[in-house]
């Protein structure tokens, strides 16, 4: 099942859908604060946006699409109206910052992989490095880590050969004359 994350909820489909000057009412009522966010589960989230009056809006992932449903009438109309982005741009910023980082728990994982393989076979060496990615959002420059792991059996054979079992990391023995 798949769980609400703020990489979900893309700013360019906000603005493509609803146009960009319901893109940009949504945003300053985002800006001015005029969003509570009452409650937030797995696949929904539950907002109320204060504008002429509260309106409630429901933010639904249904497999790989999200879903914003609004009580004004501009929404009743099949429309995104400027609350839904309000709420999902407070969504997903509520998400950034309460949501677990994503590389912690993949580097637990690899390595809570790795321990309990231990005691059943050898692990598959394999390479773990880390991309730094820059996000931008509303000008406002965010950082992401992503892991990577990818097994030394991906590597060509010419590289893997080069290697003491397989292992990059692992300098060649004091002994062992070098290749290449």
């Amino acid at each position: 099942m798949a769980k609400l994350s703020a990489e979900l909820i893309s700013t360019d489909l906000l603005k493509n859908h609803a146009g960009m000057e319901i893109f940009h009412q949504g945003q300053l009522l985002f800006r001015w604060g005029r969003v509570i966010i009452d409650k937030v589960l797995e696949d929904r989230a539950f907002c109320r946006v204060n504008n002429s009056r509260p309106f409630l809006v429901e933010i639904n992932l249904e497999g790989p699409y999200l879903y914003l449903k609004c009580e004004c009438k501009f929404a009743s109309k099949g429309n995104i109206c400027e609350h839904d982005v309000a709420a999902a741009l407070a969504l997903q910023d509520y998400l950034q910052k309460n949501q677990v980082n994503l590389w912690q728990y993949r580097i637990n994982k690899v390595l809570q992989s790795t321990q309990n393989t231990t005691k059943r076979a050898a692990p598959h060496p394999y390479l773990l490095f880390f991309s730094l990615q820059n996000v931008s959002n509303f000008g406002v420059i965010n950082w992401k880590i992503i892991p990577y792991h990818l097994p030394i059996s991906a590597l060509p054979k010419d590289i893997r050969s080069q290697t003491d079992n397989g292992d990059p990391c692992r300098p060649p023995h004091p002994h062992q004359k070098p290749t290449g």
